[in-house]
């Protein structure tokens, strides 16, 4: 069976006549806006209230891309402190959790104040920061490739 047959982690998008990444895929969307895509299917299968409140974070970064002269002037530093980290998204990843246990080789997703959200094989995994000794974004460059946040 090929790759593009199949859903690993459950059957969540098996029910669409087209599955959300060959719409985002087929219709150039960027990471963000496939995302939405994503979550707005799943959320009633899947995640829920979680989903679409990454849908609202992702609406959101959309707005402050676009559109950065119109956002609201009370969220513009809290954002703006973000915006670094932001950037991120969809880079290779190694972390390293409190208890010592070493996750290495996912993609971020998603990143809030409470949690970051890492893809490993298209399986989706939420860690609360909390429980996040050492993040380690695996990327060309100096530092044997990594850069340690």
């Amino acid at each position: 069976m090929s790759a593009l047959d199949r859903q690993v982690g459950g059957d969540h998008y098996k029910h669409f006549k087209i599955q959300p990444w060959e719409f985002a895929e087929k219709n150039g969307l960027s990471f963000t806006e496939g995302n939405i895509v994503k979550y707005i299917c799943r959320y009633k299968r899947k995640g829920g209230k979680q989903d679409l409140e990454k849908i609202k974070h992702y609406v959101d970064m959309l707005i402050e891309l676009h559109y950065p002269d119109e956002v609201d002037s009370d969220t513009n530093q809290d954002n703006r402190d973000k915006s670094c980290l932001k950037s991120l998204l969809g880079k290779r990843i190694r972390i390293k959790l409190t208890n010592g246990v070493v996750i290495s080789g996912g993609t971020l997703t998603d990143l809030d104040k409470d949690y970051v959200s890492i893809s490993f094989n298209g399986i989706e995994q939420t860690l609360d920061l909390n429980d996040i000794a050492e993040l380690t974004i695996i990327c060309a460059g100096d530092n044997n490739g990594k850069t340690q946040i």
